[in-house]
């Protein structure tokens, strides 16, 4: 679900089977069917999500630590 925090629209969605597309080092484009949308703005009326231009964003490799974050870096365009 995606929600806009400044008109608190929100959109629910689910992929388009076969619509995904792998990125090296990057998490993978893909295309998303919207299945509910919520409020009144700029959710209220998308069909479809679509990421595209990925980079970055993918899980650091190695062990992790209870409780322990980290950032990781990404840049994506996203369309509604």
């Amino acid at each position: 679900m995606w929600v806009f925090t400044v008109d608190c629209s929100a959109v629910d969605a689910t992929a388009v089977p076969g619509a995904s597309a792998p990125r090296d080092n990057a998490v993978p484009e893909f295309l998303l069917t919207a299945t509910a949308t919520r409020g009144s703005g700029v959710f209220d009326s998308v069909s479809y999500v679509q990421r595209l231009n990925t980079r970055g964003g993918l899980a650091p490799s190695g062990a992790c630590s209870q409780g322990a974050q980290i950032g990781v870096d990404a840049t994506v365009r996203g369309l509604s």
